[in-house]
């Protein structure tokens, strides 16, 4: 298999946790379960929003900084 592939299928997971948690803290801030405010959300979504951010930069810029 290819690294790329691997690396996708590892990321995986915890994409899909950030991507989930984002909905149910906004569904929770919503309903107002737990005390939860829409802090939260927004918190989590900045999280979301840099580490794309991030994986993009990583991808434009890969041949810039190999050795």
């Amino acid at each position: 298999m290819n690294k790329k592939v691997i690396s996708k299928i590892l990321q995986a997971p915890f994409i899909l946790l950030g991507i989930t948690s984002f909905f149910a803290s906004i569904y929770a801030a919503i309903k107002q379960i737990g005390g939860v405010t829409f802090a939260t959300p927004v918190i989590i979504g900045l999280i979301l929003v840099l580490y794309f951010y991030g994986r993009h930069l990583e991808t434009k810029f890969k041949g810039v900084f190999k050795q």
